[in-house]
């Protein structure tokens, strides 16, 4: 089982398409939850591509955690932050519930949770096949040169 914690069920409207790695307007927070929108592309993609295999992908939204937050934040993000670490839930809790779906995975190729609460994957709640295809023709294109064999003089 491949557990990707992330941000399932964003819409797709959040993906900045013409600029995947924003580089013209770069935002923590658009990047944040940009990330999980593709998130959720690459594992239906995936789950798509090995339907027959017994490999079971799970998209998981722990909800508000206090992880470890250390790091220098600008005055929004530090706000943020603080709330996190006083109202989101222990690591540990988050952790657990994740290591319960290891222990016992859904039967799909392919499903979503946020906290205990599953998510269907559906177009509707922004699993889009079109989408997935179009995100793993990008990603392959981009990743493309750097798995060319170096040719020789």
């Amino acid at each position: 089982m491949i557990a990707n914690v992330a941000g399932p069920g964003a819409p797709l409207s959040l993906i900045h398409w013409d600029d995947l790695g924003l580089t013209r307007s770069y935002d923590g927070q658009t990047a944040m939850f940009q990330a999980g929108k593709l998130n959720d592309l690459l594992g239906l993609s995936f789950a798509e591509r090995r339907e027959t295999r017994p490999i079971r992908y799970v998209l998981w939204h722990p909800g508000a955690t206090a992880t470890g937050l250390v790091g220098d934040y600008d005055e929004t993000s530090a706000a943020h932050v603080a709330t996190l670490k006083r109202h989101g839930k222990p690591a540990s809790v988050a952790a657990a519930r994740i290591a319960a779906t290891l222990d016992d995975p859904p039967a799909e190729p392919l499903s979503a949770f946020v906290e205990t609460r599953r998510i269907a994957i559906t177009p509707a709640t922004g699993f889009d096949a079109s989408a997935a295809r179009r995100l793993e023709t990008l990603t392959e294109d981009l990743l493309a040169p750097a798995v060319r064999p170096t040719e020789r003089p």
